[in-house]
């Protein structure tokens, strides 16, 4: 074969579909193992079958088409051929580059970021659970990790779901009850070290409901309310807390990223009507550096006219 010859997209495809099958039939045997078969997944394991898409090409797409942008924009502007209609053209460009990374991509990559998550993780609670003495704290941590990822997607799954608009006054008791079921997770995964087989099991079919209840998009429903009795729930000031210290982070990479911005553009001689632009992409640039798109875009539909 042809090293150069490019790969067939069906190739691809077929790649994907194949991984996908695999990890279902591991996930399916660990849901075996911890003699969990009785729970429904029905719309869990379709979503397992779909191989995860990562968002990761449109995303370079955006960033290569609005960097292009920026830089043919900046050499026109410069050679003094302002007049050109291809310079606002390119600038429509790049704007629309950006707002596809800051909406389309984010959306199409997260929405079932949490029942992969939720996989990874049954899958690391049927490994710690037959695990050898030996070899039980390095699995036991691999859980830690795998449940941290299902735990933020759990206080995130009123947003990642997009089932509600952002001005939504659903947000407010269905991030509530995501503060509970985080409650019960945690009283599960703080019973490992003192009866690691019933907590771990528990704490797997805890995390399968709310699998196949997120897949079906029931996020003020994530499990019954027999399982969230006497549970105490998340901080939600501490939460916030951290959020408002995130939302104040990025805002301070935008100052940053505008005032850096400031003397590049004198030093490229760019003229004085177009500086507000580059500032502007300076700081959104850092913000998203800082903050990531996903918590940006949030923050930018809070504006006046989103």
């Amino acid at each position: 074969m042809n090293p150069y010859e490019l790969v067939d997209r069906d190739d691809w495809v077929r790649a994907d579909l194949a991984r996908a099958a695999e990890r279902e039939a591991y996930f399916i045997a660990a849901v075996v193992q911890l003699s969990l078969s009785h729970i429904e997944l029905t719309e869990t394991r379709k979503i397992i079958k779909t191989p995860p898409d990562s968002g990761f090409f449109e995303f370079l797409l955006s960033v290569l088409m609005l960097g292009y942008s920026i830089v043919v924009c900046v050499g026109f502007i410069s050679s003094d051929v302002r007049e050109l209609l291809l310079v606002p053209l390119l600038l429509a460009l790049g704007v629309l580059g950006l707002w596809f990374l800051l909406t389309r991509v984010p959306r199409k990559a997260v929405r079932n970021k949490l029942v992969h998550d939720i996989e990874q993780a049954v899958i690391a609670c049927a490994v710690a659970r037959q695990a050898p003495v030996a070899s039980l704290p390095a699995h036991l941590r691999t859980l830690d990790h795998r449940y941290r990822s299902v735990e933020q997607g759990i206080l995130r799954a009123h947003r990642t779901a997009a089932t509600m608009s952002i001005r939504s006054l659903r947000h407010h008791p269905a991030r509530k009850h995501a503060f509970h079921v985080a409650g019960a997770l945690r009283r599960d995964m703080s019973r490992i070290d003192a009866e690691p087989e019933d907590a771990i099991r528990d704490l797997a079919a805890k995390m399968l409901t709310v699998g196949e209840r997120y897949s079906r998009r029931l996020v003020g429903s994530l499990l019954p309310q027999g399982d969230l009795e006497n549970v105490e729930p998340v901080s939600m000031t501490r939460s916030t807390l951290m959020e408002s210290a995130h939302v104040t982070l990025i805002i301070l990479a935008a100052i940053a990223g505008a005032l850096s911005a400031s003397p590049v553009v004198a030093a490229l001689g760019i003229p004085q009507d177009m500086k507000g632009w580059c500032v502007a992409a300076g700081a959104v640039l850092g913000a998203i550096c800082t903050g990531g798109w996903r918590r940006v875009s949030r923050l930018l539909e809070l504006f006046p006219g989103k």
